[in-house]
């Protein structure tokens, strides 16, 4: 992977150090299966309508390999600890209080963060961090290295492996424990948003997507007895693709909003400020790559701009439709599914028949936008 254009200098960073980086025991096959999301707030309910329909439509049970950024961690973590009931209670019920997300007469709306740590933490929605760690899935989840500038990566297996790359392109081990849920926080702190940056593994980090929305081509980082084994299979794996906003989007914000914005970012440092204006490149860089990958993959995307930070049951409950209905409507995917199950002879990936899959109709019908007062349509 080149850094060129994700990252930047590695001043001040200290690289010195060596590693006994391993040969991946991982069969590097086409069989395999990565299923690469993002989020970007209350987008993120796209995403997990088209993952509720992997799992309920198609009987989609395991992947290979997960990539998330922002609010596409959860949905992701969620459908490897095959939990997606809980996930219909955080999208349907609780992401759509009006605690949830807090909307002052001046300013940015701001999302109460803590209370969805929380919801995943404890309690009857808890994710299941003991199913999480011995799924067999390898899970990335990139995280923005805000005091250093580049980006920064946490490994999922069999426990928490941070990295980042070294200007070679090797891989560089960080050292460090954090449990999965402070992981979780600042691998969603979204800018402005969500508060400032927070220190994870010694270095202040921010939501993933700011620097490297889709690093589908990195490799997972697993921690040995005699060193680190690095699994680059990711790069061989059939992909699905699912982004929440057009191809080709771009950023309208009306007078008001370009206001609240630019007095928000005056109060943010000179490192967060110079995420936030390298976003929009290093996000349409993943794109290009994803429009220029080979045949055989997936890609998934809404029809129309979607608003963040609107919450409200009845947009949330159109977003999840709509992810839905776009999943279940794509040739691509039905082709990948109806391939990947024919080779699924030990049902490793599938969940048996049943009569509980629900069907959409053929034809999406046009997702419908309503306006309300207060919400502000914010582009990433």
């Amino acid at each position: 992977m080149s850094l060129g254009s994700l990252g930047s200098s590695t001043a001040g960073v200290d690289l010195s150090g060596s590693y006994e980086l391993g040969q991946s025991s991982h069969l590097h096959s086409s069989s395999s299966l990565a299923i690469i999301a993002e989020g970007g707030a209350m987008r993120g309910a796209f995403t997990y309508g088209v993952v509720r329909a992997l799992d309920r439509h198609f009987g989609l049970k395991h992947a290979d390999y997960y990539v998330g950024s922002s609010s596409g961690i959860p949905t992701l973590l969620y459908h490897v600890t095959q939990q997606l009931d809980a996930g219909d209670v955080v999208w349907g019920e609780r992401v759509t209080l009006d605690s949830f997300v807090e909307r002052p007469y001046v300013g940015l709306p701001r999302v109460n963060l803590d209370f969805l740590i929380n919801l995943l933490r404890e309690g009857d929605l808890a994710l299941s961090e003991e199913q999480l760690l011995h799924s067999g899935s390898r899970i990335t989840i990139p995280i923005a290295d805000v005091q250093n500038g580049r980006p920064l990566y946490v490994s999922v297996t069999d426990g928490y492996v941070p990295f980042t790359f070294n200007d070679d392109g090797s891989v560089y081990p960080i050292d460090g424990v954090e449990n999965l849920f402070n992981i979780l926080r600042v691998a969603m702190k979204l800018p402005l948003v969500c508060g400032g940056p927070e220190r994870l593994y010694g270095r202040l980090c921010s939501d993933g997507g700011g620097l490297d929305t889709f690093p589908f081509d990195v490799p997972v980082v697993r921690k040995t007895d005699h060193g680190y084994d690095v699994d680059y299979g990711i790069e061989d794996a059939r992909k699905i693709f699912i982004l929440t906003k057009p191809i080709g989007h771009a950023s309208k914000l009306s007078f008001l909003e370009k206001l609240f914005f630019y007095n928000a970012m005056r109060n943010t440092s000179r490192e967060e400020r110079d995420i936030l204006k390298r976003h929009p490149g290093c996000y349409q860089y993943r794109v290009s790559q994803i429009q220029d990958l080979r045949h055989g993959h997936v890609l998934i995307t809404p029809d129309k701009d979607l608003d963040r930070m609107r919450n409200d049951p009845e947009y949330i409950a159109q977003m999840i439709r709509h992810g839905e209905e776009k999943a279940i409507e794509n040739e691509d995917l039905q082709a990948l599914m109806s391939d990947l199950r024919e080779k699924d002879t030990e049902g490793m990936y599938f969940k048996p028949p049943s009569d509980d899959r629900f069907s959409l109709p053929r034809r999406s019908r046009a997702l419908k936008i309503f306006p309300r007062k207060k919400s502000l349509q914010l582009a990433a």
